[in-house]
């Protein structure tokens, strides 16, 4: 009969097969709907989230995406003071199987969402810095095992490739458009020299 640790480690393996089968060739936003709908199938939950610091202060979170139940909702800017996910984004893993409002009841989204369990861990960077977080929450207890913990690393760490590969982008991006418009000044004051010069 298999150990219950060699279970564990077939399941977090095939996680890690699936997620990356069912994310290949996604990107952006559409990335980020796919990774949450397979976590929360993978880890049977009801809500789950990315998110990333809206500065540097790293007091606030935007998400990325979340799902709640059937249903990817509208993203939402939130401040992190009296939440789990402050704890998170200080780059700690946060989870609370049970009873996590009564832990934190300044957070009103967990109130409003009847919320019981949470667990969520920090997306870092290459250097280390926090970028954001991943969380998944439940209204029933989540008594999770290292297999489910290591499971949500890994969509993590496919979470942060992305968002590191989105920011990558969106400075080449930028650097164009600023290469660009130096050629274009560059060229209003060629031409400018040259109509000087005519009139000369």
């Amino acid at each position: 009969m298999a150990s219950r640790e060699s279970i564990g480690r077939k399941r977090v393996e095939e996680t890690l097969r699936t997620v990356t089968e069912r994310t290949a060739g996604v990107t952006g936003g559409d990335f980020f709907h796919a990774l949450l709908l397979h976590l929360s199938e993978a880890l049977k939950v009801s809500y789950a989230l990315i998110s990333e610091c809206t500065d540097d202060t790293r007091t606030e979170v935007r998400t990325l995406a979340f799902w709640t139940h059937d249903r990817f909702v509208e993203n939402v800017t939130y401040s992190l003071a009296g939440t789990p996910c402050e704890h998170v984004i200080a780059g700690d893993v946060c989870y609370h199987p049970v009873d996590v409002q009564n832990l934190f009841p300044m957070d009103t989204g967990l109130i409003r969402l009847h919320i019981a369990g949470y667990l969520g861990v920090p997306l870092y960077d290459t250097t280390g810095a926090v970028l954001g977080h991943l969380a998944v929450m439940d209204e029933k207890p989540m008594p999770y095992t290292p297999q489910d913990v290591a499971i949500l690393n890994i969509f993590a760490t496919r979470a942060s490739a992305e968002m590191l590969r989105k920011r990558s982008e969106m400075a080449l991006h930028q650097e164009i458009a600023e290469r660009r418009r130096t050629e274009e000044a560059l060229r209003k004051a060629l031409d400018e020299v040259e109509v000087l010069k005519n009139r000369l």
